[in-house]
């Protein structure tokens, strides 16, 4: 293999907007991800977060022309959000907008209806490693993290079993920066175009490395990763041999990957017919557009994995923490994890990460780093799978990918899921054995209980027949087996460890598979049951409620599983001179073992319109400008000059230099523990933001006497008030106006003749002026 000794230098680290240490590892399941919504949900603040983009996804059946007709509606009716189409793309609509209005037109895209999503644009950085490795084997052996061996993935066993006529079976995209198509390790034919996001068009070449940095060959190195050509006696070895690789390219000339074009190419690649995607970027910003198309490429039966990402601490980094998305950390040969690997809660798998032979433009090679390039192994060992088995669907697929990793307990890495490595390393000849298997048990369903529970496993058997119980179950326990998925079923009347086995049967009886299940059984009886909520909610907000309750012993019971209801009738009201906000009652009930516990309290729910900041809508420079909050309210106001901070306080004074700009207000309020924060764009037309117009001008005229010269200013055809300054050679002297004139005697002066400079200084809202004359 050629080998290029390169810099490892790659784009900066991900933008963050809030981040906290890394703790040591807890042996803990992941947290489950978050459902879909709908948008805005990028907040604006974090360095990644385009306010001024606001990207929207088209629902099925939504026409270009409703798009078109939409956004010029919003234009004509909101003049001075200055409101554009960019571009329309793939079921991806791109709309500029002033960052002051954004949040104002993304309610109203919304509101037509048209969309399934609406968001801010967030810019996304490549997850490579942004320095040398100082391994000391560092050039010496870059293809570990295919071969059978110390955290090695076995693609190299698995290669002979591939059948070539299953090539197409399972086409993986990458999503990145372009490919070098005449690389000489890609003759093959297995990479392929898909389409240019920045450039619209198929022309997926990336940049000159020459002139953009390495940076320009990280979609070379990670579709060559999946997809180089195998056993070809030139470079590296692609591994998953033989297998479709669509690139598609998202990073433009600026150097930015935005959502816009993300989202695109997620959608064009699903119509394209991929069955996996490989995604080595990311931001710690979600957008619900993002989010929404992802979903869709998961209903398509799409396998979408994304890298964790290089920071080395715990951080929530998006498409990686998508409920949709598997998300790929990063190990080393030691089979421990690697030092930058991004930690969180969401990781779901680890591959190799570290010392990575990779391709370069112009049939080069090196030796690099990151979970960019942990991402595409996963990619390859899903194709692998899905080759083998096409009927997977996204989640057997990831579940295989699961249960075949290897435990990783080295390094931080703790027994079972931890959040340096998910659920362990990847194992491609595992994973294989795996989507080979006659058949496999699935199971849904709460594991960890409470006396007097009920109980709900919902069972299936994936490429199987039936399912069974070996063994009796519990007393109390149910299984329901008219046909698959089966369910079990039940309440739970006794703390301790339930155990009891599923077996996957054949229609002759034959055992395919066998699964235990444990169910963990806390004590159950019910003493106490409290129920707290916040003091106060918007109308229509989500009351923050919190629920406990105790056993006999006084021991807290975390898990209670209660029904809880609000006075929904009660949320909705208008408020009125005489009333303002209203208490609605909450209610909790826990139904167990030994009978009913209910608790309730009230919450103060407030009239989300009787909330607003006033502001004028135009103002002078000099102006004095003044929120108005609801009365009675501790308030703090910031302003802001073109969406950036600016200074805090009620009033504000407009500086002279203010012309053009737009000025708006956000006010935070506390009452009885509820923190709220308005904008003046979100209450338009009362909060408009203030735009600061021109002074007026001024007419200056001057008399000269024998012995004095006259200054008279008019402004609006009204006699202006202010100074002027009169200077005749080296001297200046400064009179007030009054009355709109201002009178100085020669003798002020020391030279008596020459050219005299007259400047009317102006005020708040009246501009300079001035004016020479000969003094004879």
């Amino acid at each position: 293999m050629k080998k290029t000794h390169a810099a490892l230098a790659f784009i900066a680290a991900i933008a963050v907007a809030t981040v906290s240490l890394g703790t040591p590892a807890q042996a803990a399941p992941p947290v489950e991800k978050k459902s879909s919504t709908l948008g805005p949900l990028a907040k604006p603040g974090s360095k990644s977060v385009d306010a001024s983009t606001l990207v929207a996804l088209l629902k099925e059946g939504t026409t270009d022309a409703q798009v078109k007709a939409l956004v010029k509606k919003i234009a004509a009716q909101q003049p001075k959000a200055a409101v554009g189409l960019e571009s329309l793309r793939s079921s991806v609509a791109e709309i500029s907008v002033l960052a002051a209005y954004s949040s104002l037109v993304a309610e109203e895209l919304v509101a037509a209806n048209i969309f399934e999503a609406v968001d801010y644009n967030v810019k996304h950085s490549y997850h490579a490693f942004p320095e040398d490795p100082n391994d000391p084997e560092y050039g010496l052996d870059g293809s570990w993290g295919l071969k059978d061996g110390t955290g090695g993935a076995k693609f190299n066993i698995i290669w002979p079993l591939l059948d070539s006529s299953t090539k197409d079976v399972a086409p993986v995209a990458v999503i990145d920066t372009g490919f070098d198509f005449a690389h000489e390790d890609a003759q093959g034919g297995n990479i392929v175009n898909a389409w240019d996001f920045t450039d619209g068009d198929a022309d997926n070449r990336p940049f000159s490395e020459e002139e953009w940095g390495l940076t320009a060959s990280h979609g070379t190195a990670t579709a060559g990763l999946i997809g180089a050509d195998t056993n070809n006696g030139i470079g590296i070895s692609g591994a998953a041999p033989e297998t479709k690789v669509m690139m598609s390219k998202v990073m433009s000339e600026e150097w930015e990957i935005d959502t816009a074009a993300v989202v695109a190419a997620i959608n064009d690649v699903v119509a394209r017919g991929a069955r996996v995607i490989s995604m080595s970027f990311g931001s710690d910003v979600a957008t619900s557009v993002e989010r929404q198309a992802l979903r869709r490429a998961y209903e398509a039966g799409v396998v979408a994995i994304a890298s964790m990402g290089n920071v080395g601490y715990d951080l929530v980094n998006y498409p990686a923490s998508y409920e949709t998305v598997i998300a790929v950390g990063a190990i080393n040969s030691d089979m421990e994890p690697t030092y930058f690997t991004t930690r969180s809660k969401y990781i779901d798998i680890s591959a190799p990460g570290e010392n990575i032979a990779v391709m370069r433009q112009n049939d080069r090679y090196d030796l690099w780093g990151g979970t960019s390039f942990s991402c595409p192994l996963v990619a390859a060992a899903a194709a692998i799978v899905l080759r083998a088995n096409p009927a997977l669907n996204p989640d057997q697929v990831k579940q295989i990918l699961i249960d075949s990793a290897v435990d990783v307990v080295d390094g931080n890495a703790s027994p079972g899921w931890d959040k340096y490595t998910g659920h362990g390393a990847l194992d491609a000849q595992a994973a294989l054995k795996l989507a080979n298997a006659t058949a496999q048990i699935k199971v849904d369903g709460t594991t960890s209980l409470t006396a007097g529970d009920q109980v709900s496993l919902q069972v299936q058997a994936l490429n199987g027949d039936h399912i069974a119980v070996e063994g009796s179950l519990p007393s109390g326990l149910v299984f329901d087996n008219p046909a698959k998925p089966a369910k079990i079923t039940g309440v739970v009347t006794k703390a301790g460890e339930i155990k009891f086995t599923l077996i996957n049967v054949d229609a002759s009886g034959k055992t395919l598979a066998k699964r235990e299940i444990t169910l963990d059984v806390k004590a159950g009886q019910i003493e106490t049951l409290t129920v707290s909520a916040k003091a106060a909610i918007w109308n229509g907000g989500d009351a923050e409620i919190q629920i406990a309750g105790a056993d006999k012993y006084g021991n807290a019971i975390p898990d209670v599983k209660e029904a809880t209801t609000i006075d929904k009738a009660c949320l909705s009201f208008t408020a009125s001179a005489a009333k303002t906000k209203q208490d609605c009652a909450v209610t909790a009930e826990y139904k167990g073992a030994y009978g009913t516990k209910k608790a309730s309290t009230t919450v103060e729910v407030f009239d989300k319109a009787s909330f607003a900041l006033k502001l004028e809508g135009t103002a002078q420079a000099g102006a004095t400008v003044t929120a108005v909050a609801p009365a009675g309210w501790p308030v703090s106001v910031s302003w802001y000059r073109n969406n950036a901070a600016y200074s805090t306080g009620l009033a504000l004074v407009l500086p002279a230099d203010a012309e053009g700009d737009y000025f708006h207000a956000a006010a935070a309020f506390a009452y009885k523990g509820l923190s709220l924060s308005l904008e003046t764009t979100s209450f338009y037309p009362n909060g408009a933001p203030v735009k600061v117009t021109a002074k007026a001008a001024a007419t200056l005229k001057v008399k000269v006497a024998k012995k004095t010269v006259t200054a008279t200013v008019t402004a609006n055809g009204k006699k202006a008030t202010g100074k002027v300054a009169f200077k005749l050679g080296k001297k200046t002297v400064t009179v007030k106006l009054a009355k709109g004139k201002a009178t100085v005697k020669l003798s002020k002066f020391s030279a008596k003749k020459g050219t005299m400079s007259v400047t009317y200084k102006g005020s708040s809202t009246v501009a300079a002026k001035k004016k020479n004359v000969t003094i004879k």
